[in-house]
């Protein structure tokens, strides 16, 4: 009957709207609106305060953030955040700071920011923009193309970093900065391995922001 169906109806909905509540809970705890993070003296899960369910990767869709790197690097804003962990030994390997998708233009004003703030090497920006406009003003500008840069010289003792312009998956905004910290492994008499690690890190998510 249908008062009797009704009390179901209810306790179904009530026991829907708390699931979903526990779920945004969850999801707030584990991504902060705001994160301060002092990496320049070591950078483990401890010191940005690991709350991601993966052992190996976290990402922060959006965060207000103040972190400071060795070498005098002070960096804040709010933007996505992504961090890549050694999941044996708790070592923050990288971490990421993504910028939103931006036209052509923005992007390189963006870069050129970054570049006199960070000391970047602009010469690869340079030419991919100068190919961008190029195309444009032909009719056929390569939206895909992706570029790169990074200091002339590394610092001993500071991370390594790479500032990687890469396509957004989205025509009217086709590129997004990826600006990357990163602490390579390193073996006996050898340099360190492996580079800037964002193609294995942002773009299988680069075009959900």
């Amino acid at each position: 009957m249908p008062y009797r169906a009704r009390p179901l109806v209810i306790t179904f909905a009530a026991v829907s709207a708390a699931l979903l509540l526990l779920g945004y809970l969850y999801m707030a705890r584990e991504e902060p609106s705001s994160v301060k993070w002092d990496l320049s003296h070591s950078h483990t899960k401890s010191d940005v305060n690991w709350s991601g369910k993966s052992r190996s990767s976290w990402e922060i869709s959006s965060a207000e953030y103040d972190i400071t790197f060795s070498g005098g690097i002070h960096l804040t804003g709010k933007r996505m955040l992504r961090l890549d962990a050694d999941p044996d030994t708790g070592t923050v390997d990288s971490v990421h700071i993504i910028y939103p998708k931006m036209s052509t233009d923005d992007a390189y004003r963006a870069a050129k920011e970054l570049a006199k703030e960070l000391s970047m090497d602009t010469v690869n920006v340079d030419r991919w923009y100068k190919q961008r406009t190029g195309g444009r003003e032909a009719g056929h500008e390569d939206v895909m193309s992706t570029s790169g840069m990074s200091p002339a010289k590394h610092t001993p003792g500071t991370p390594y970093i790479d500032a990687s312009l890469l396509y957004s998956f989205e025509d009217e905004r086709p590129t997004f900065i990826d600006l990357s910290f990163y602490w390579p492994k390193t073996e006996k008499g050898s340099a360190p391995q492996g580079g800037g690690p964002f193609v294995s890190t942002v773009l299988d998510g680069c075009w959900m922001f």
